[in-house]
């Protein structure tokens, strides 16, 4: 079993947990196969994490988070970071891959296969 911990939202404890090495590759085989539903809101929320990838560390659904503000949500983004580093250091190379990407389409570069 992974690590878990909790964290009080709006007077409800919402647990945290560690993902396993499988979720993590899940999460970018969506990505690579372009299923991973965009929402430009909840994925700009913060920085470097999005409402789904909350959704997905914890017990709270997406909808139900969706109705409280960035300052409610921080020590639940928060314990998410704590609890997944392995999650966020693959998301920053992610991130720079689609970042590069995109420079390339923008120079007119053709994107490497």
């Amino acid at each position: 079993m992974t690590a878990s911990a909790s964290v009080t939202v709006a007077d409800k404890e919402i647990t945290v947990r560690e993902l396993t090495v499988m979720e993590v590759r899940d999460w970018v085989k969506s990505i690579e196969q372009g299923v991973r539903v965009v929402d430009p809101a909840g994925d700009a929320l913060f920085i470097d994490v999005t409402l789904t990838d909350i959704a997905l560390m914890s017990d709270a659904d997406a909808d139900w988070l969706a109705t409280f503000g960035p300052s409610e949500l921080e020590p639940l983004a928060d314990l998410c970071r704590k609890m997944n580093p392995h999650f966020f250091r693959v998301r920053a190379v992610v991130q720079a891959a689609q970042a590069a990407h995109l420079r390339a389409i923008l120079l007119g570069a053709q994107s490497p296969q």
